[in-house]
């Protein structure tokens, strides 16, 4: 029981965020307001830094990708050191604002895999649309 209550907490907050993104009126393309770098997701989930500021002088840089203030590239390397695919700590990254416990993982990843199934018919579907152009 108590662990429904925690995945509604989660489903909830990502429905906050989407919520604070219209109420602040970010604008939807790739640049920031005054016309700098690149937006990434919703208000503080993403950031992308492909460039340094100093006295009115940008400065080009090797670009880093950051979820909630973690350099993706860490991520990244601690999911390969650990042989994991990481994709489960991702999404409850973003969408809880921290990575997950182990046990929290483990609930989490329960319920994702839970909705993984495609419908019988899907793959059908999708091959006989092979060939075909608008």
């Amino acid at each position: 029981m108590n662990s429904c209550r925690s995945l509604r907490k989660i489903t909830v907050k990502a429905s906050q965020s989407t919520r604070n993104y219209l109420h602040l009126q970010r604008q939807t393309g790739l640049r920031n307001q005054d016309g700098s770098g690149v937006l990434v997701g919703l208000t503080n989930i993403g950031d992308v830094v492909g460039y340094e500021k100093k006295d009115n002088v940008v400065t080009p840089c090797e670009g880093r990708l950051y979820y909630r203030g973690i350099n993706v590239e860490d991520l990244v390397h601690g999911f390969q050191k650990d042989k994991r695919h990481g994709f489960d700590e991702n999404v409850y990254l973003l969408m809880t604002g921290k990575l997950p416990g182990k046990e929290d993982l483990e609930l989490f990843s329960s319920y994702m895999a839970g909705h993984r199934d495609l419908p019988n018919n899907f793959v059908n579907l999708i091959l006989s649309f092979r060939g075909r152009t608008s």
